[in-house]
């Protein structure tokens, strides 16, 4: 019975692991005449850090866009 019991919690331990979600802090990078501003928006997780990665900005200072790491 011990042997099942440490089997089913190595089990739960392995599955829990492998469905974390990677999550990152992410900044929204406007090129103001060759100088890069850097603004925190904060931690975003799984698909939100594509999305925002991959739309399209438009800033009156200049060049924008926005990276996760």
């Amino acid at each position: 019975m011990s042997t099942l019991k440490n089997y089913l919690i190595i089990l739960v331990t392995a599955y829990a692991c492998s469905s974390c979600v990677k999550c990152e802090q992410c900044f929204y990078i406007v090129n103001i005449n060759g100088a890069e501003s850097e603004s925190s928006l904060g931690e975003y997780c799984g698909d939100e850090i594509k999305a925002l990665e991959k739309k399209e900005y438009t800033d009156p200072a200049g060049e924008a866009r926005v990276e996760c790491r």
